[in-house]
């Protein structure tokens, strides 16, 4: 087990079709195999901190870590009380990843408020410090506000809950840098790096931080598989479920992928549904994932960390139909990396 391989994170969401007992293995295993984290999305599934707190019972070490939450599906002192809880099950291993979702997620689904996004984020952030480190709430902001708020329970003071904001755009990568501990990248080549950070740090110059104290941190999706065609056309229908997302279609068009994104708009649009998808190219697909042999995947993992990320987490992908047998052959095989 490698200093690099301690440093390499897992996203690894509880899919329906691999099943939790299944899933509380390979968190066992990822642990062996010297993973440094454990990540888990909340999108529409299981609630991303049950789904972690059942990690909790099978590991002793592993980091456990959202990646993300929204910030609108709870309020900021139930988003607290909720990481405190983890962190005292876990032993002190919970990582916050937050982000802002979107209006669909807050408007549609939970019935709340869309909120600016950085605004409302700061306010999160804001509380969420009060909170866990025990202070009694007092705070009045636009969107959010506490007060008289304290925790029932005192959590290790040499075991602080780091935070993580999920940045795309240069506002929200400036915040990460002013208030966050870590920054979550998503969906992004090696060369499209450099320049995120880039943002971090001068929010974080700006705050009066140090930028080399922050962790950069990326979901690098990665199938090692002998049928790459079907990989690829699975993660191309993951990629269009984001093109309404605006934060992500601008993210999308400045690495050259506008066209690919305009295209699916317009066919969903006309209701040409199949057609849609395939306006993804495989090109697209290709330079924001590493689908193929494991040799790729090795060679995506060390560019975006020469690129400058500190903490890669890999995120296994592939057809729903292969889920069982690539998402382990990925995890064992990149453990390494």
């Amino acid at each position: 087990m490698t200093s690099q391989s301690r440093n390499l994170g897992l996203a690894l969401p509880l899919r329906e079709n691999v099943g939790l007992q299944k899933t509380l293995e390979l968190a066992r295993e990822a642990e062996q195999l010297g993973y440094r984290s454990l990540w888990t999305a909340e999108v529409n599934g299981l609630d991303a901190l049950t789904v972690l707190a059942s990690y909790a019972t099978v590991t002793s070490r592993v980091q456990l870590g959202t990646g993300v939450v929204a910030i609108q599906s709870r309020t900021p002192v139930m988003t607290a009380m909720s990481f405190a809880s983890l962190h005292v099950l876990s032993g002190g291993r919970a990582l916050v990843g937050l982000g802002v979702g979107s209006p669909i997620i807050a408007e549609r689904w939970h019935g709340v408020p869309y909120p600016p996004p950085v605004t409302a984020m700061r306010e999160t952030v804001t509380l969420l410090r009060q909170v866990l480190g025990g202070e009694r709430t007092n705070f009045e902001g636009k969107h959010y506000r506490s007060k008289g708020f304290q925790l029932g329970v005192t959590l290790p003071k040499d075991k602080p809950v780091p935070i993580y904001l999920a940045a795309l755009n240069p506002p929200m990568l400036r915040l990460a840098g002013a208030v966050a501990d870590g920054v979550l990248f998503n969906y992004s080549p090696p060369e499209a790096i450099p320049p995120m950070i880039a943002e971090v740090r001068k929010g974080a110059e700006a705050a009066g931080r140090d930028p080399n104290t922050i962790d950069y941190a990326m979901y690098i999706r990665c199938c090692v598989t002998d049928d790459a065609p079907t990989a690829v056309q699975a993660y191309k229908r993951e990629l269009s479920s984001y093109g309404f997302v605006d934060a992500y279609v601008n993210m999308f068009t400045r690495y050259g992928f506008g066209d690919d994104m305009q295209g699916f708009r317009k066919r969903w649009q006309e209701g040409k549904r199949d057609e849609a998808m395939q306006c993804i190219s495989d090109t697209m697909a290709h330079t924001l994932a590493a689908i193929g042999p494991k040799e790729r995947g090795h060679e995506y993992i060390r560019a975006c960390r020469a690129a400058g990320l500190t903490h890669p987490i890999l995120f296994p992908i592939g057809a729903p139909k292969h889920a069982l047998t690539e998402i382990p052959r990925t995890i064992r095989e990149l453990a390494n990396e």
